[in-house]
């Protein structure tokens, strides 16, 4: 219970649309964002170490699930399976996250918002495994998700965008960007997103304006 109440975000409708709603919105997320990045940089530090020194059984067992999980074939060597969890672990700008969450959420004042914690849009493909929109389309089978708290939330999306091959072209920009010492910017990272939504670059449109308009890159 207790966890609940200090995950239960701001009552976003309660603030006058525009700057008031957007700063109480950006005030709450871009730490929640920024928690989860941190946990993003950890576990990379973590692969780094192993890479540099020696596994326990302990650590090789966290690898062994994390490589599930990023669908990483069982085949590669040890160091091969870390240099592509290396392309798979790491942060999304949080200017892009904040920007998507905003959009996806209506300022965190959308149904699945308020009553699911579902502030990026993800969608599940069981029978009541969340909430049905109202304007899905006949025969369609996908259900928005409810999550237990806004930190669910943001961890589910990280996730999505480290893993699910739809997003293979962000991890390889921020790859790139890595190797070559330049910042990974959310105006740039969201060019690597037409996949996330039906209405392609017309959504990363959308997103880019927000950006770019908020001035999110300087916050």
């Amino acid at each position: 219970v207790w966890q609940r109440l200090k995950s239960a975000p701001p009552d976003f409708e309660s603030y006058p649309a525009g700057e008031a709603r957007k700063t109480a919105f950006f005030n709450y997320f871009g730490p929640l964002i920024d928690a989860e990045n941190q946990n993003r940089r950890l576990r990379r530090e973590r692969l780094l170490a192993l890479k540099a020194g020696t596994a326990s059984k302990r650590d090789r067992l966290w690898l062994d699930e994390l490589a599930v999980f990023c669908d990483i074939p069982e085949e590669l060597s040890y160091d091969r399976r870390i240099d592509a969890l290396l392309v798979h672990v790491g942060q999304v700008p949080r200017s892009l996250a904040l920007a998507q969450a905003a959009k996806e959420s209506a300022w965190g004042t959308s149904r699945f918002a308020v009553e699911g914690n579902n502030y990026f849009g993800q969608r599940c493909y069981t029978e009541g495994c969340g909430m049905i929109p109202a304007n899905r389309p006949r025969g369609a089978k996908f259900e928005v998700r409810r999550f237990d708290s806004p930190e669910a939330s943001v961890e589910s999306y990280m996730n999505n965008i480290n893993s699910h091959p739809d997003y293979v072209s962000f991890r390889a920009y921020r790859a790139k960007q890595r190797m070559a010492g330049r910042p990974i910017k959310g105006i740039d990272a969201a060019e690597q997103l037409t996949q996330y939504s039906e209405r392609r670059q017309a959504y990363v449109d959308e997103i880019q304006s927000l950006i770019h308009f908020n001035r999110l890159e300087a916050q």
